[in-house]
């Protein structure tokens, strides 16, 4: 019992957690709804870090792995381009 209870907790702790994220995130978006040009600052400001792997080559074929990953978001899942 007493380890679902501490189950329970911590999902909810963690459902909070996504809260005050998503909060934040939201707050920083109204901040830059309306920018004209890409500065450094809003990238700053979004972008937690990049990640960007070896370029690989496959049948002719020339492929480069990149994970972003997003203040308070974590990373951002991208489709591959065809």
């Amino acid at each position: 019992m007493r380890l679902r209870i501490r189950a329970l907790e911590k999902v909810v702790q963690e459902e909070q957690q996504h809260k005050i994220n998503m909060d934040e995130f939201l707050a920083l978006v109204r901040r830059h709804a309306d920018f004209v040009e890409l500065s450094p600052q809003i990238l700053s400001d979004f972008i937690d870090k990049i990640i960007v792997y070896h370029r690989q080559k496959e049948q002719g074929v020339v492929t480069q792995k990149v994970d972003i990953y997003c203040r308070m978001i974590g990373k951002v899942d991208i489709p591959e381009l065809e």
